[in-house]
């Protein structure tokens, strides 16, 4: 008669080992992203939100392969598992992105996007570590981080185009990245950078201003310290008229310019209006009439704010093409 071995417990294939902590610390961590996703950013601009944006994709992906693990520790199969995380965080997502419009933050669909997408790559991820041979959990492994950082590219696009901005000074614009336009605010307009009528370059902005109350394009970020320098320049060509009684009918168009402590009123700021013919132009403004334009102080040139084209209620939509933007 043989001794009966001692009593081992058999793996349990639908709940693995290593996963219980994650049932008690998963609620706390799904808490913490929501809080993180509802609370008002501290901080502002192009920038900032490129830089939150790099967050949800790795974020979603670190929430995805823990609920996944409490999932199959729950007893769900490896798919079932993979599918209802998948769904639950991506609705979660887009449920916080509805809900960041009451609290001043506005929804982007687009982060609801990069939420989904995280959330894919980190249950691809969750499914790999439970691959039998080491050749297919590394292939999934890597599946799962590439998809992931696929969501990245469009905000570290956008972090290296701030980046570029800063470092093409004196140089405000030219339009030679495919990125530039994103830096531009755009009012009762279209623009598209197109290859004509650059002076600088091979590329211009080209804008169409509607019949409206005040259509324009404005640099709203501009690099702040214009101290050094002692002129703004640019070039614009004017289109004629392609519909009217006098297609050389000369486009009125104002430059406005403020500092970052511009209090909103008409007379703490310069603008100045540009009578433009059909044809190309190149503009030149003093910066020491822009500082001194603020009624009662004098404008901040280490920290300016914003540059601005635009019309006042054009009777017909005009066309102007923009390039070579520039401190000298």
């Amino acid at each position: 008669m043989h001794d009966s071995p001692p009593h081992c417990s058999e793996p349990n294939a639908t709940r693995p080992a290593g996963y219980g902590f994650l049932l008690w610390i998963m609620p706390l961590v799904i808490g913490l992203l929501f809080w993180a996703l509802m609370i008002p950013l501290p901080l502002h601009g192009r920038l900032a939100s490129a830089l939150g944006d790099l967050v949800h994709a790795p974020a979603f992906a670190l929430v995805a392969l823990g609920c996944y693990g409490v999932a199959r520790r729950l007893g769900l199969g490896r798919l079932p598992a993979a599918a209802a995380v998948w769904l639950l965080l991506t609705v979660f997502g887009a449920a916080t992105e509805v809900a960041q419009d009451f609290v001043g933050r506005g929804e982007s669909w687009h982060d609801a996007l990069n939420d989904a997408i995280g959330a894919a790559g980190g249950v691809l991820i969750g499914m790999a570590l439970e691959a039998f041979t080491l050749t297919r959990k590394t292939l999934v492994i890597i599946l799962g981080v590439t998809i992931v950082l696929a969501a990245e590219l469009d905000a570290l696009s956008a972090v290296w185009d701030c980046y570029q901005q800063s470092r093409q000074m004196p140089l405000l614009a030219s339009f030679e990245s495919w990125h530039e336009p994103d830096r531009w605010w755009v009012n009762e307009a279209d623009i598209e950078r197109v290859a004509a009528h650059a002076t600088d370059g091979l590329w211009a902005l080209k804008v169409d201003l509607h019949p409206g109350q005040y259509p324009g394009v404005a640099l709203s970020e501009p690099p702040p310290d214009w101290s050094r320098y002692k002129e703004l320049v640019f070039d614009i060509d004017v289109e004629p008229i392609v519909k009217g009684d006098d297609p050389a009918e000369p486009l009125e168009l104002y430059v406005k310019l403020q500092d970052l402590h511009h209090n909103g009123e008409h007379n703490d700021r310069f603008h100045r209006p540009l009578r433009l013919t059909p044809g190309r132009h190149e503009i030149r403004i003093p910066l020491s009439e822009v500082a001194a334009a603020p009624r009662g102080r004098r404008m901040d040139m280490t920290r300016m704010g914003m540059l601005q084209f635009f019309a006042i209620q054009p009777p017909e939509r005009r066309t102007f093409y923009l390039d070579n933007v520039r401190l000298e």
